[in-house]
């Protein structure tokens, strides 16, 4: 199929939850950047100047297996908010150290109801639901006496 890419934003939504509280916030801290989509991989990964600039905060260690087979521990940060046309989500990150680009996996994906088209080679919201994103959901069986 090769690479896509896609261009999200990235907020960190500590400072829209102080901001929705009334709080004062000298700034939102956001990024518009080129992402690689890889719905083979899990979570959101940012480069370490992407968690410097947005100032997400460390929310734990977390051991990593990258696509060359690497083992390494990594810092959690968060939350961050991601954006791509219509759609958002809140997830956490993982920092890799020395990594050169941003890489949205398939929870933000699956977070905001997008897909990979992989004939145009590009991330599109869900055909099937283009207004609002939609998402399975199971509910508990209760049981009757």
């Amino acid at each position: 199929m090769g690479f896509v890419h896609a261009n999200i934003r990235l907020t960190n939504e500590d400072d829209l939850a102080a901001q929705r509280r009334g709080q004062p916030v000298s700034r939102i801290r956001q990024e518009n950047v080129r992402v690689l989509v890889d719905s083979g991989a899990l979570n959101l990964v940012l480069t370490p100047d992407m968690q410097s600039l947005l100032e997400l905060p460390v929310l734990r260690r977390q051991r990593v297996v990258t696509a060359d087979g690497r083992r390494t521990e990594c810092d959690l940060v968060g939350p961050v908010r991601v954006e791509f046309a219509n759609r958002s989500t809140i997830c956490e990150a993982v920092v890799l150290p020395g990594a050169q680009e941003c890489l949205l996996g398939a929870i933000p994906i699956e977070g905001m109801d997008v897909f990979i088209d992989p004939t145009r080679r590009q991330l599109i919201v869900n055909p099937d639901s283009p207004d609002l994103p939609s998402c399975l959901v199971a509910t508990a069986r209760s049981e009757t006496a």
